[in-house]
């Protein structure tokens, strides 16, 4: 049995004990711990996705920064503003998918295949310090592994007297050696100084964006320094539509897909098309010798006798803005052309025929008025509404019958 004497003894050294270490020496305040700056080493150049500000949170290594950063390392350096008496802190980094042990500032070993030390127990300085990162360990110096990882550079700061963690700060960047896959070019459809480019992706879910390449020589995926392109295009189909067109001249023509890491896919398959000179249905008219100056709008031009600007001009936006972009539409013009010159002629002569026709064209004019600007769709559901009214109030042909 332990006597009195003994309990006594027992709690005033736990006393003793308690008031030599506080409880919170474990937890000294650490201020200004933070990230300063990140910089390549002799002369390397860092890109900005990596992210070498003191505000910058993401950190990021693509394909291209890993080729160039070959054999380079980058600086770290960080700010402890007031750094306890004592304390000691640790650096290491671990490579692709790889972790090192923050338990303590020694990392409780020394170099290993997942985690490389660059300080030990070293004495924790007040002010700003730096070390070191070989960015081959952090790409895992394959860049043509084709994985999307995630490697990460630790610091960690410890009072040896209670070999406890303090403080470790984690920084995390992103390794993103998967390039998308290549798009495949469906068509190449040409115009008047204009190559309109559609094309498919089967090979990407995540979300990418579009380069399209194009040049009068071979396209050359290795080098297309020379070749002109049009960048972060995000829908699947493309006009190249400016002054780098000739019209006669054939183009060779690719498209690229780019992930968020701005990792580029290789070309899709190419195709060529050679851009043409087009006529519209005015040019075509007044090239075939035509002498009517309404514009190729006979009947207009008939009713009034002369041709009226503003009603012509408005027919003319109508034909070009809401018909001719529909199948519809199209055949529409397509039979006026072929016949309303024989409506012309009957209507030119006749002044009864002439006012008949400005009759019906008034509100076609105003339904011209109306709807250009719009999209075809929106006319045909006004066309269609405007019917509907019409049956509505149509007066029926079904007899009543006696009750």
């Amino acid at each position: 049995m332990i006597s009195h004497q003994k309990i006594v003894g027992i709690i005033a050294l736990a006393c003793v004990t308690a008031l030599a270490v506080p409880p919170d020496a474990a937890r000294a305040e650490i201020t200004g711990f933070s990230l300063s700056r990140i910089e390549g080493a002799d002369d390397l150049t860092l890109s900005d996705r990596f992210g070498t500000g003191a505000s910058d949170t993401r950190h990021m290594i693509n394909i291209a920064d890993c080729e160039a950063y070959a054999g380079g390392s980058a600086t770290f350096s960080v700010r402890v503003d007031d750094a306890p008496s004592g304390y000691v802190y640790g650096v290491a980094y671990a490579g692709p998918g790889k972790t090192c042990p923050t338990t303590h500032a020694s990392f409780d070993g020394a170099v290993t295949d997942d985690c490389f030390v660059v300080e030990q127990d070293e004495e924790l300085p007040s002010g700003e310090f730096s070390f070191d990162v070989s960015l081959d360990w952090l790409t895992g110096g394959d860049c043509d592994a084709g994985t999307n990882s995630t490697s990460r550079v630790y610091i960690v700061i410890e009072d040896p007297n209670l070999e406890s963690t303090d403080e470790n700060q984690q920084f995390d960047i992103i390794v993103d050696l998967d390039p998308p896959g290549a798009p495949e070019l469906t068509e190449v459809s040409p115009g008047d100084r204009r190559l309109d480019l559609s094309w498919t992706d089967e090979s990407n879910t995540d979300d990418v964006t579009y380069t399209v390449y194009w040049d009068d020589e071979t396209l050359v995926e290795s080098d297309l320094s020379g070749a002109l392109s049009e960048t972060g295009i995000s829908d699947t189909g493309y006009a190249i539509e400016d002054d780098t067109l000739d019209n006669g001249v054939p183009y060779v023509v690719a498209v690229a897909a780019v992930d968020e890491a701005e990792n580029e896919s290789g070309l899709s398959n190419n195709l060529i098309g050679t851009p043409i000179e087009t006529l519209d249905f005015w040019e075509l008219y007044q090239s075939s010798g035509g002498t009517d100056p309404g514009g190729y709008c006979f009947i207009a031009t008939a009713a009034w006798g002369h041709p009226m600007a503003t009603h012509l001009n408005a027919l003319r936006a109508f034909r070009d803005q809401v018909l001719m972009p529909t199948t519809a539409g199209q055949a529409f013009v397509e039979h006026y052309y072929r016949w309303g010159r024989f409506a012309a002629a009957f209507i030119a002569p006749s002044p009864v025929a002439r006012f008949m026709a400005r009759v019906v064209l008034v509100p076609l004019v105003w339904l011209a008025q109306s709807t250009t600007g719009t999209t075809p769709l929106g006319f045909w559901l006004l066309l269609g509404a405007l019917a509907l009214v019409w049956r509505s109030h149509r007066p029926s042909t079904t007899p009543h019958l006696p009750v």
